[in-house]
């Protein structure tokens, strides 16, 4: 029920709290205006003003021209929606950025700045090329190129390309190679044979290669190899011209067993064969 104070009561509570009451008429459940220390007008209910659930209008940071919030320079302060503090800031990169005061104390730039230069490294990215404003371009210590925004790297979120774990030998590799690999437990993963070129002259790449034994394991999974089949035939046949034994494995996303692996490279190294076929289930699919 709305009641009017009386001006004793109405100085007594304001006085109390800090706050000069704008609105005689007081009803608990409703929003009422107060005039705050700092000058501000702002809204509450009359409840939490005495109970001191609210001490102040939230917008009265005692800010002036001049504060500093990362790189953001307060150049101006006004009135901003809601009687609350707006603040018109400039960013070391020369920007003009405002909102309101409780906003812009979490901010650190204006968020669209190029103060990042090439050379400046954040973790295993360096930047190379600054693509546009915010953007940059960067190299990872892995060798593969990343672009996003600078603010991801002042920040932290980014520290790498995402996936130097998948490139062995500045090759794109996948999760159940690397496993094949771990199954074999030697020879080089990506490697590249200098001596084997292709028709453009470019250096033959083998998945795993046991380069003491001169032998060669290619694994072709259907999905990536199923329009490339004359390829890996012809690059079948260069190892096999060059005098390597090839373990070629045919396969959908799976990989054989230990027993099966062990067979088809003993058979190599015996010299029972030059090369060895393993096709698994759900090649051809």
């Amino acid at each position: 029920m709305s009641r009017k104070l009386t001006q004793s009561e109405a100085e007594f509570k304001s006085l109390a709290k800090g706050f000069t009451l704008v609105d005689m008429y007081v009803n608990s459940h409703t929003h009422v205006g107060f005039l705050c220390t700092c000058g501000k007008t702002f809204f509450s209910k009359p409840y939490n003003i005495f109970q001191g659930s609210t001490c102040s209008c939230g917008h009265c940071y005692d800010l002036k021209v001049g504060d500093r919030f990362g790189q953001l320079t307060v150049i101006e302060v006004h009135d901003g929606s809601f009687g609350g503090c707006c603040l018109t800031c400039q960013c070391d990169c020369g920007k003009i950025k405002t909102a309101e005061a409780n906003v812009m104390k979490r901010l650190r730039s204006c968020g669209r700045c190029k103060i990042l230069s090439v050379g400046d490294q954040f973790y295993k990215l360096t930047v190379v090329d600054i693509i546009s404003v915010g953007t940059v371009r960067c190299q990872c210590a892995c060798g593969r190129f990343w672009k996003g925004y600078a603010s991801a790297l002042r920040k932290g979120n980014n520290k790498s390309c995402g996936k130097c774990g998948l490139f062995r030998n500045g090759v794109f590799t996948s999760f159940i190679c690397l496993r094949l690999h771990k199954m074999v437990g030697c020879g080089k993963h990506n490697y590249f044979i200098d001596d084997v070129l292709t028709s453009k002259g470019n250096r033959l790449n083998i998945d795993i290669c046991i380069t003491d034994e001169k032998i060669a394991i290619e694994y072709n999974e259907w999905h990536w190899h199923k329009h490339k089949l004359d390829q890996d035939r012809d690059k079948l046949q260069l190892l096999l011209n060059a005098g390597w034994r090839v373990l070629v494995i045919q396969a959908h996303n799976n990989l054989p067993s230990k027993d099966e692996l062990l067979n088809a490279l003993n058979s190599l190294r015996s010299n029972q064969a030059s090369s060895y076929i393993i096709t698994l289930d759900g090649w051809g699919i």
